[in-house]
């Protein structure tokens, strides 16, 4: 019998396609035993009921009532429903696909960096059992959808600069653009990824504006946010002078006690440790991959700098806002894991290719692949099994009914986004 051989091609979207089933099993095994359909507190309330509102005004031709958040995610949410049905479920799916849908993301990103074949499948396991990750594609919030199209922006930005010098068309930059700016209507954080983005683009055109691409870019861009900004014209609730903005302060990054609107808040560990988990805890990243996260950065700058550039700022410049502002959550530092779980790669590829190239001649096989990918499957071991009793001591509370519900919740958001 003949063989069968695959083309690269093939054997790439074969691996694209079992890291989405990896990381969708993941987050099945998570939410189908247990029955949780994405609902819980006042928050995944509010954007559920305000997806029906969108739906129940645009049938009557009504004006859309109130909202504190932007509209991106409940117009998401609006969309599928009037495909599949208004149930739960449908929401949190949403969230589920997109949050499985990161991993084969991450690991296309890497391989468009020009991170090798080990580096990019342990970036992308590295997305798939983050524990932040894993909750938040399970219950019906923002996070996870913004994310999705921040990475997506990522992958078209990086897409867009290697192909600069070979064949140079606005189109991937433009839906770079796109992506962003949607991420940015479903959760207002991501604004901060502009700068990081922005910043690559320069030092890739080399401080010289490509006026008629950024006229296409900024139009495209202006499109997009238009039905966002007549809308927040005319909505009482606060964007960019929102309380994280107006109470950010760099005292905040050494304190643990703040007073916000919501009242006093006296946390274990000051801003500058808590939000810098994703670095070193593994409910986002395994200690035991940390170093390779700093050795990452020296193997972004072998590849370039704008690569550098983009993957250090993501990394760290949403971290630096994140610990000045009077607030603690655990879903806020998200925003980094990307960059984070990327570096991580870089670093397994570096520190690989380090040890291959010093292997003394008496050895006569390579230790340096086999050791780094036990130290890396010990680590997302460490990983899942810390996401797993999180997140199910987290449904349990649920259940016993320790976490406040609100079905009836709509309208009346607190300021601080808990």
């Amino acid at each position: 019998m003949s063989k069968v051989k695959f083309s690269h091609f093939q054997i790439q979207v074969l691996l694209i396609a079992a890291l989405f089933v990896i990381s969708l099993c993941f987050r099945l095994v998570l939410s189908l035993p247990t029955q949780f359909d994405g609902l819980y507190g006042q928050d995944a309330y509010a954007y559920y009921d305000y997806a029906q509102s969108i739906r129940n005004s645009l049938h009557s031709a009504t004006a859309l009532p109130p909202f504190f958040w932007p509209l991106g995610y409940p117009a998401l949410i609006a969309l599928v429903q009037t495909i599949v049905g208004t149930q739960p479920s449908t929401a949190q799916f949403i969230n589920v696909l997109l949050g499985a849908s990161l991993s084969p993301l991450v690991y296309q990103l890497a391989r468009e960096l020009g991170i090798n074949h080990f580096g990019g499948v342990a970036a992308a396991l590295i997305m798939a059992v983050c524990g932040q990750a894993l909750q938040s594609s399970i219950v019906i919030m923002s996070d996870i959808p913004a994310l999705f199209w921040a990475a997506l922006s990522a992958l078209s930005l990086v897409r867009y600069l290697r192909l600069l010098s070979i064949r140079p068309s606005p189109s991937w930059l433009i839906l770079a653009s796109i992506t962003l700016m949607i991420a940015v209507i479903t959760r207002w954080l991501y604004i901060l990824l502009g700068i990081p983005f922005a910043l690559t683009l320069l030092v890739a055109w080399r401080g010289r504006i490509h006026w008629r691409t950024a006229g296409y870019v900024l139009l495209a861009v202006s499109l997009v946010y238009l039905p966002q900004f007549i809308f927040s014209h005319t909505n009482p609730a606060p964007t960019l002078n929102h309380q994280w903005v107006e109470g950010w302060a760099p005292a905040n990054i050494i304190n643990s006690s703040f007073t916000n609107v919501d009242g006093h808040f006296d946390y274990e560990k000051p801003n500058a440790l808590y939000y810098a988990q994703p670095y070193y805890d593994d409910y986002y990243l395994s200690p035991l991959l940390t170093i390779f996260v700093v050795i990452g950065l020296w193997g972004m700058y072998q590849r370039g700098i704008w690569k550098l550039i983009l993957i250090a700022s993501w990394a760290l410049l949403p971290y630096l806002f994140l610990a000045g502002i009077p607030y603690q959550n655990i879903r806020f530092s998200l925003i980094v894991v990307p960059a984070v779980a990327l570096l991580a790669g870089s670093g397994l590829e570096t520190t690989t290719n380090f040890f291959r190239r010093i292997k003394p001649k008496r050895i006569s096989f390579n230790v340096a692949q086999p050791l780094f990918t036990i130290i890396l499957l010990i680590g997302l071991g460490q990983m899942w099994v810390r996401a797993n009793a999180v997140i199910r001591t987290f449904i349990t509370s649920l259940r016993r009914g320790q976490v406040n519900i609100s079905p009836q919740a709509k309208l009346s958001m607190p300021l601080a986004l808990r």
